[in-house]
């Protein structure tokens, strides 16, 4: 939950707090995230990473799986 995270923030002084609205676990592979992590490995610096676009990627539909019958 952002809750825990952002509490663990307050006491690491170069942590930076990023949050995709729409999105739950698995982030990482969506959007603009796979940039967001390159920069921050290449850079080595959590502030360097500008996550605002993380807030345009869209919610996920749902989908049943298959074989499952009404």
């Amino acid at each position: 939950m952002p809750r825990h995270a952002e509490a663990i923030a307050r006491t690491l002084p170069n942590a930076k707090h990023i949050v995709a609205p729409q999105l739950g676990h698995g982030v990482s592979s969506h959007g603009c995230a796979p940039r967001l992590i390159e920069t921050f490995i290449r850079s080595g610096n959590a502030r360097q990473v500008d996550g605002s676009c993380l807030e345009r990627i869209p919610r996920p539909l749902f989908v049943l799986p298959l074989g499952i019958q009404k």
